[in-house]
Protein backbone atom coordinates (compact mmCIF):
# COMPACT_ATOMS: atom_id res chain seq x y z
CA UNK A 1 0.00 0.00 0.00
CA UNK A 2 2.99 2.37 0.28
CA UNK A 3 2.97 3.36 -3.43
CA UNK A 4 -0.80 3.93 -3.29
CA UNK A 5 -0.43 6.20 -0.28
CA UNK A 6 2.49 8.03 -1.90
CA UNK A 7 0.53 8.57 -5.11
CA UNK A 8 -2.48 10.06 -3.33
CA UNK A 9 -0.79 11.98 -0.51
CA UNK A 10 2.49 12.87 -2.25
CA UNK A 11 4.63 11.55 0.57
CA UNK A 12 6.35 8.33 1.49
CA UNK A 13 6.81 7.24 5.11
CA UNK A 14 10.29 5.74 5.21
CA UNK A 15 9.87 4.25 8.68
CA UNK A 16 6.30 3.03 8.32
CA UNK A 17 7.42 -0.61 8.73
CA UNK A 18 9.06 0.22 12.08
CA UNK A 19 5.90 1.96 13.27
CA UNK A 20 3.70 -0.94 12.19
CA UNK A 21 5.89 -3.57 13.85
CA UNK A 22 5.83 -1.62 17.10
CA UNK A 23 2.11 -0.84 17.18
CA UNK A 24 0.00 -3.20 15.05
CA UNK A 25 0.49 -6.31 17.27
CA UNK A 26 -0.76 -4.34 20.28
CA UNK A 27 -3.79 -3.27 18.28
CA UNK A 28 -4.77 -6.91 17.76
CA UNK A 29 -3.79 -8.21 21.20
CA UNK A 30 -5.04 -5.40 23.45
CA UNK A 31 -6.96 -2.56 21.78
CA UNK A 32 -9.54 -4.44 19.71
CA UNK A 33 -10.26 -7.17 22.31
CA UNK A 34 -10.70 -4.42 24.91
CA UNK A 35 -13.21 -2.66 22.67
CA UNK A 36 -15.27 -5.86 22.36
CA UNK A 37 -15.01 -6.49 26.11
CA UNK A 38 -16.14 -2.93 26.84
CA UNK A 39 -19.28 -3.48 24.77
CA UNK A 40 -20.00 -6.70 26.70
CA UNK A 41 -19.45 -5.03 30.10
CA UNK A 42 -21.46 -1.93 29.24
CA UNK A 43 -24.82 -3.28 30.59
CA UNK A 44 -23.10 -3.99 33.92
CA UNK A 45 -21.53 -0.57 34.14
CA UNK A 46 -18.05 -2.09 34.12
CA UNK A 47 -17.02 -1.01 30.63
CA UNK A 48 -14.54 1.46 32.19
CA UNK A 49 -12.24 -1.44 33.06
CA UNK A 50 -11.89 -2.52 29.42
CA UNK A 51 -11.73 1.09 28.23
CA UNK A 52 -8.86 1.77 30.64
CA UNK A 53 -6.92 -1.16 29.16
CA UNK A 54 -7.86 0.02 25.67
CA UNK A 55 -6.53 3.48 26.51
CA UNK A 56 -3.15 2.02 27.47
CA UNK A 57 -2.81 0.44 24.06
CA UNK A 58 -3.93 3.56 22.21
CA UNK A 59 -1.50 5.75 24.13
CA UNK A 60 1.33 3.40 23.17
CA UNK A 61 0.33 3.51 19.48
CA UNK A 62 0.14 7.31 19.52
CA UNK A 63 3.53 7.51 21.25
CA UNK A 64 5.07 5.26 18.59
CA UNK A 65 3.61 7.35 15.78
CA UNK A 66 4.90 10.57 17.36
CA UNK A 67 8.38 9.07 17.86
CA UNK A 68 8.62 7.78 14.30
CA UNK A 69 7.29 11.04 12.83
CA UNK A 70 10.06 12.97 14.64
CA UNK A 71 12.87 10.84 13.17
CA UNK A 72 15.05 12.57 10.59
CA UNK A 73 13.88 11.76 7.08
CA UNK A 74 10.65 10.14 8.26
CA UNK A 75 8.76 11.75 5.39
CA UNK A 76 9.89 11.98 1.78
CA UNK A 77 7.83 14.10 -0.62
CA UNK A 78 7.12 12.69 -4.08
CA UNK A 79 5.46 14.22 -7.12
CA UNK A 80 2.09 13.01 -8.35
CA UNK A 81 2.36 10.06 -10.80
CA UNK A 82 0.79 9.80 -14.23
CA UNK A 83 -2.45 7.85 -14.76
CA UNK A 84 -0.75 4.59 -15.84
CA UNK A 85 1.55 4.24 -12.82
CA UNK A 86 -0.78 2.73 -10.22
CA UNK A 87 -2.49 0.29 -12.64
CA UNK A 88 0.94 -0.98 -13.75
CA UNK A 89 2.10 -1.35 -10.16
CA UNK A 90 -1.05 -3.22 -9.21
CA UNK A 91 -0.82 -5.50 -12.26
CA UNK A 92 2.80 -6.38 -11.54
CA UNK A 93 2.12 -6.98 -7.85
CA UNK A 94 -0.82 -9.27 -8.66
CA UNK A 95 1.37 -11.30 -11.01
CA UNK A 96 3.97 -11.77 -8.27
CA UNK A 97 1.38 -12.69 -5.63
CA UNK A 98 -0.99 -14.89 -7.67
CA UNK A 99 1.21 -16.60 -10.26
CA UNK A 100 2.75 -19.89 -9.19
CA UNK A 101 6.33 -20.90 -9.85
CA UNK A 102 9.22 -18.89 -11.19
CA UNK A 103 7.06 -17.20 -13.79
CA UNK A 104 5.86 -14.80 -11.15
CA UNK A 105 9.10 -12.88 -11.59
CA UNK A 106 7.55 -11.46 -14.76
CA UNK A 107 5.59 -9.14 -12.49
CA UNK A 108 8.79 -7.21 -11.80
CA UNK A 109 8.69 -5.86 -15.38
CA UNK A 110 5.44 -3.84 -15.15
CA UNK A 111 6.37 -2.71 -11.64
CA UNK A 112 9.73 -1.48 -12.91
CA UNK A 113 8.03 0.30 -15.80
CA UNK A 114 5.65 1.95 -13.35
CA UNK A 115 8.54 3.30 -11.28
CA UNK A 116 10.25 4.53 -14.47
CA UNK A 117 7.07 6.29 -15.64
CA UNK A 118 6.62 7.80 -12.17
CA UNK A 119 10.09 9.33 -12.10
CA UNK A 120 9.55 10.71 -15.59
CA UNK A 121 6.11 12.21 -14.98
CA UNK A 122 6.01 15.73 -16.38
CA UNK A 123 4.52 18.44 -14.24
CA UNK A 124 2.65 21.40 -15.79
CA UNK A 125 4.88 24.38 -16.54
CA UNK A 126 1.95 26.69 -15.80
CA UNK A 127 -1.13 26.19 -13.62
CA UNK A 128 -4.08 28.59 -13.58
CA UNK A 129 -6.88 28.35 -11.02
CA UNK A 130 -10.50 28.32 -12.17
CA UNK A 131 -10.93 32.01 -11.25
CA UNK A 132 -7.52 33.15 -12.63
CA UNK A 133 -6.75 34.58 -9.19
CA UNK A 134 -3.89 32.13 -8.59
CA UNK A 135 -1.18 31.31 -11.13
CA UNK A 136 1.74 28.93 -10.67
CA UNK A 137 4.80 28.84 -12.93
CA UNK A 138 7.46 26.14 -12.72
CA UNK A 139 10.97 27.53 -12.23
CA UNK A 140 14.40 26.06 -11.49
CA UNK A 141 13.71 26.62 -7.77
CA UNK A 142 10.27 25.02 -7.89
CA UNK A 143 6.79 26.35 -8.59
CA UNK A 144 6.39 30.10 -8.20
CA UNK A 145 3.01 31.51 -7.14
CA UNK A 146 1.74 35.01 -7.85
CA UNK A 147 0.17 35.49 -4.39
CA UNK A 148 1.52 34.93 -0.85
CA UNK A 149 -1.97 34.37 0.51
CA UNK A 150 -5.40 33.50 -0.82
CA UNK A 151 -6.38 30.31 -2.59
CA UNK A 152 -4.42 28.42 0.05
CA UNK A 153 -6.07 25.05 -0.59
CA UNK A 154 -5.31 25.21 -4.32
CA UNK A 155 -1.75 26.43 -3.69
CA UNK A 156 -1.09 23.62 -1.20
CA UNK A 157 -2.35 20.98 -3.63
CA UNK A 158 -0.23 22.35 -6.47
CA UNK A 159 2.93 22.31 -4.36
CA UNK A 160 2.23 18.87 -2.90
CA UNK A 161 1.63 17.40 -6.35
CA UNK A 162 4.99 18.85 -7.39
CA UNK A 163 6.61 17.06 -4.42
CA UNK A 164 7.52 20.52 -3.09
CA UNK A 165 7.74 21.11 0.68
CA UNK A 166 7.53 24.91 0.33
CA UNK A 167 4.58 26.87 1.72
CA UNK A 168 2.69 29.49 -0.27
CA UNK A 169 4.76 32.44 0.96
CA UNK A 170 8.00 30.67 0.01
CA UNK A 171 6.57 29.90 -3.42
CA UNK A 172 5.56 33.56 -3.79
CA UNK A 173 9.16 34.62 -3.12
CA UNK A 174 10.11 32.76 -6.33
CA UNK A 175 7.65 34.78 -8.42
CA UNK A 176 9.98 37.60 -9.60
CA UNK A 177 12.18 35.01 -11.33
CA UNK A 178 9.13 33.47 -13.02
CA UNK A 179 8.22 36.78 -14.66
CA UNK A 180 11.43 37.23 -16.64
CA UNK A 181 11.51 38.73 -20.13
CA UNK A 182 11.69 35.22 -21.60
CA UNK A 183 8.68 33.98 -19.64
CA UNK A 184 5.99 32.11 -21.58
CA UNK A 185 3.29 33.82 -19.53
CA UNK A 186 2.29 37.41 -18.92
CA UNK A 187 0.00 38.17 -16.00
CA UNK A 188 -2.28 41.22 -15.92
CA UNK A 189 -3.76 41.75 -12.47
CA UNK A 190 -6.54 44.11 -11.47
CA UNK A 191 -9.27 46.07 -13.22
CA UNK A 192 -7.11 49.11 -13.93
CA UNK A 193 -4.51 47.09 -15.84
CA UNK A 194 -7.26 45.32 -17.79
CA UNK A 195 -8.38 48.66 -19.30
CA UNK A 196 -5.10 49.11 -21.17
CA UNK A 197 -4.48 47.80 -24.68
CA UNK A 198 -3.60 44.13 -24.58
CA UNK A 199 -0.08 43.19 -25.65
CA UNK A 200 1.61 39.79 -25.57
CA UNK A 201 5.12 41.24 -25.27
CA UNK A 202 6.66 37.95 -26.37
CA UNK A 203 4.60 35.75 -24.05
CA UNK A 204 2.70 32.75 -25.35
CA UNK A 205 -0.09 33.07 -22.79
CA UNK A 206 -1.74 36.23 -21.47
CA UNK A 207 -3.61 35.70 -18.20
CA UNK A 208 -5.99 38.34 -16.85
CA UNK A 209 -7.39 38.19 -13.33
CA UNK A 210 -10.41 40.27 -14.38
CA UNK A 211 -12.41 40.23 -17.60
CA UNK A 212 -11.40 42.95 -20.10
CA UNK A 213 -13.93 45.63 -20.97
CA UNK A 214 -13.55 44.82 -24.68
CA UNK A 215 -12.87 41.55 -26.47
CA UNK A 216 -9.18 40.83 -27.21
CA UNK A 217 -8.27 41.89 -30.76
CA UNK A 218 -7.85 39.22 -33.43
CA UNK A 219 -4.32 38.20 -34.29
CA UNK A 220 -2.94 39.21 -30.91
CA UNK A 221 -0.32 36.47 -31.13
CA UNK A 222 -0.92 34.72 -27.82
CA UNK A 223 -3.66 32.84 -25.97
CA UNK A 224 -5.74 35.13 -23.74
CA UNK A 225 -7.13 33.52 -20.60
CA UNK A 226 -9.69 35.40 -18.52
CA UNK A 227 -12.21 34.48 -15.81
CA UNK A 228 -14.84 34.29 -18.58
CA UNK A 229 -12.89 31.70 -20.58
CA UNK A 230 -12.11 29.75 -17.42
CA UNK A 231 -15.79 29.45 -16.60
CA UNK A 232 -16.06 27.29 -19.71
CA UNK A 233 -12.81 25.33 -19.36
CA UNK A 234 -12.26 25.14 -15.62
CA UNK A 235 -8.76 25.38 -14.17
CA UNK A 236 -5.95 24.98 -16.70
CA UNK A 237 -2.69 23.08 -16.80
CA UNK A 238 -0.15 23.96 -19.49
CA UNK A 239 2.53 21.45 -20.52
CA UNK A 240 5.58 21.83 -22.72
CA UNK A 241 5.34 19.91 -25.99
CA UNK A 242 7.16 19.75 -29.31
CA UNK A 243 4.55 22.00 -30.91
CA UNK A 244 4.43 24.54 -28.07
CA UNK A 245 2.33 24.75 -24.95
CA UNK A 246 -0.36 22.09 -24.63
CA UNK A 247 -3.36 23.35 -22.65
CA UNK A 248 -5.57 20.94 -20.70
CA UNK A 249 -8.73 22.17 -18.97
CA UNK A 250 -10.35 20.59 -15.96
CA UNK A 251 -13.56 20.13 -17.98
CA UNK A 252 -11.70 17.87 -20.41
CA UNK A 253 -10.95 15.49 -17.56
CA UNK A 254 -14.10 15.71 -15.45
CA UNK A 255 -16.62 16.30 -18.22
CA UNK A 256 -19.74 18.38 -17.75
CA UNK A 257 -21.52 18.23 -14.41
CA UNK A 258 -24.66 19.99 -13.25
CA UNK A 259 -22.58 22.32 -11.07
CA UNK A 260 -20.04 23.29 -13.76
CA UNK A 261 -21.95 23.24 -17.05
CA UNK A 262 -22.13 26.86 -18.34
CA UNK A 263 -25.39 26.47 -20.25
CA UNK A 264 -27.08 24.76 -17.29
CA UNK A 265 -25.96 27.53 -14.95
CA UNK A 266 -27.55 30.07 -17.27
Amino acid sequence: TAPVGAAHFNQFAQYGLIANLASVPLMGVLVMPSAVLAACLLPLGLDWIALWAMGLGLRWILAVSAWVADLDGARVLVSAPGPVVLPLLAFGALLIVLWRGGGRAVGVIPMGLAVWFWTGTARPVILISETASLVGVMTDQGRALNKPRGGGFVAQNWLENDGDAADQETAFARWPGAMSDESAIRLIEGKAAARHALKCEGAKVLVMTTDPETAPPAGLGCDVITPATLRATGALALYDSETGLRIIGAREITGERIWNSPHLRQ
